[in-house]
């Protein structure tokens, strides 16, 4: 793009938030209503095929999913997970773009400058830990692409967050293929006080010069905008429902496993609480009475150790009453004749809180459901050297936050390549550039790399182990083969062995 249509842009306007809301579909749409929404049929035609949005209980779902992120464990797990997701390499990179080889230098430097400041629309590396938690809690992420319609050669110049409890799946009626999503402006309006609306054909007509699209938008209210795909930048957890129509995030895998926790905890306290109060055991002596008498003197005693004294309304009259919480401090039993009298002594509590064996059973269950390594729970002061070895669970773990990457990767791609359509840069001469030919990935978790190096190394050591013994075959082979040493690495690994050996013996010479 010429520098013209940069001096264009900053004179529109210096203030790049104000630009995103003016130029965002939503906000726009949540500050005046016009008559193409007030139209009760609540059609938006663009072509002849029917779109609907699907229906469900997304909201409350949601509500359910943040009450159980804010468990003191859920949310432990969910802070590990945040916590290892975004890790930067030796070039303080935490996302990097590879592209084909067949580019020149010149066009590599181009494209690598336009994707950083693509992603840096999205403040992954201030707000990330929050976004990845929002992400685990809500199953999904959405950002509207933001553009300028006079100058659509601008490409993305921003992206504006959509909260996912106001928008739904968009859906082609007639194959059940997803095509967008659909955003409630009024639900979205009406926390913000602002009960308005607007078009979005100018947007939606840049956008459809890059995807076309043919659609015939037949929404529930009329206060619903449809984004299609090129509109958003969409990641979701790739957990869906049966129908494949709702994205489920991994906290709905530990639904079941916090409720039984969650209950279990709240009966052991009342449990214990009940059983807390110190028993005193009462040994009355009852003289020479008969059973008969013995047992209803007990009965009086004991019933005037269960009832408070209180003075009558004439002042002159005393009588007890019923007191229910002696009933769990005291027993009282009798005592025949010739022993030491009445005798009171303390039984103790039997409200225990060192056997918690139940409780840590359904903790782990808990903690399973998220994969969090149970040793980062149970022995957090454990630490880690780079050369120390990693369990599979650790492994696991780092192998499920790359599959969390993937889905971030791929969310980001795809917008990423309306923005170089928008820019002219995707079908330009010199570049031809095709889906397969960008390529996004995250830095991967540290311990992933250090397991992998552990099983690689260990693996290629074992094969050389068991070659190397063999007088018919040659070192050189396998070195070259099995733990892939080239030509050189092998002449300098034997002209090291010799200044080894040389050394050696110098030291020993001297020594002697």
């Amino acid at each position: 793009m010429n520098n013209s249509n940069y001096g264009a842009f900053s004179r529109i306007n210096n203030d790049i938030a104000t630009i995103i809301n003016s130029r965002s579909m939503v906000s726009r749409a949540a500050q005046e209503r016009v008559a193409r929404y007030a139209n009760p049929t609540c059609a938006i035609d663009f072509g002849d095929v029917l779109a609907m949005p699907v229906a469900s209980d997304k909201n409350q779902r949601i509500q359910m999913y943040r009450q159980i992120a804010q468990y003191p464990i859920c949310r432990w797990c969910l802070d590990e997970i945040a916590d290892d997701f975004i890790h930067d390499d030796e070039n303080k990179n935490f996302i990097t773009l590879t592209l084909p080889q067949r580019l020149n230098s010149v066009q590599q430097e181009i494209l690598q400058n336009e994707f950083k400041k693509f992603m840096n629309l999205f403040k992954l590396r201030d707000d990330g830990f929050n976004l990845v938690k929002r992400f685990l809690t809500e199953g999904e992420l959405a950002w509207e692409n933001i553009i300028n319609p006079n100058y659509p050669d601008l490409g993305i110049i921003g992206v504006k967050f959509l909260p996912a409890e106001y928008y739904d799946t968009l859906i082609n009626a007639e194959t059940g293929i997803p095509i967008g999503i659909v955003f409630d402006v009024e639900q979205f309006a009406e926390e913000r006080r602002q009960m308005y609306m607007n078009s979005i054909a100018g947007c939606a007509a840049i956008f459809n010069t890059i995807a076309p699209t043919s659609y015939n938008f037949h929404l529930a209210k009329d206060t619903c905008v449809p984004l299609l795909w090129n509109q958003v930048t969409y990641v979701n957890s790739g957990e869906y429902s049966n129908d494949y129509m709702i994205s489920y995030p991994l906290i709905e895998n530990a639904k079941q496993q916090y409720h039984r926790l969650a209950l279990l905890e709240d009966s052991a306290v009342i449990l214990r609480v009940t059983h807390a109060p110190e028993r005193l055991l009462f040994n009355v002596s009852t003289g020479k009475m008969t059973q008969n008498y013995a047992d209803e003197y007990v009965r009086r005693f004991a019933m005037e150790l269960k009832s408070k004294k209180v003075a009558a309304p004439n002042g002159r009259d005393i009588y007890g009453t019923y007191s229910p919480p002696t009933m769990l401090k005291s027993y009282v039993f009798g005592k025949s004749d010739g022993n030491d009298g009445t005798q009171v002594q303390s039984v103790g509590s039997s409200a225990t809180y060192d056997q918690m064996d139940d409780i840590e059973y359904f903790l782990r269950q808990l903690i399973k459901q998220f994969k969090v390594p149970w040793t980062r729970y149970k022995t957090p002061e454990n630490t880690m050297e780079k050369n120390d070895t990693i369990s599979y669970e650790e492994y696991a773990f780092s192998r499920m936050i790359m599959r969390f990457q993937r889905r971030f990767a791929d969310g980001f791609k795809k917008s990423f390549i309306t923005h170089l359509k928008l820019r002219d840069i995707w079908d330009k001469d010199g570049y031809d550039l095709l889906d397969s030919d960008i390529q996004i990935e995250f830095v991967k978790p540290v311990l992933y790399d250090l397991y992998e190096m552990q099983k690689l190394v260990d693996a290629k050591m074992t094969i050389y182990k068991a070659f190397a013994d063999q007088d018919e075959i040659s070192k050189i082979t396998v070195m070259r083969k099995y733990l892939g040493m080239s030509d050189k690495d092998i002449e300098d690994n034997f002209n090291e062995l010799i200044r080894e050996k040389q050394l050696v013996a110098i030291a020993e010479y001297y020594a002697d």
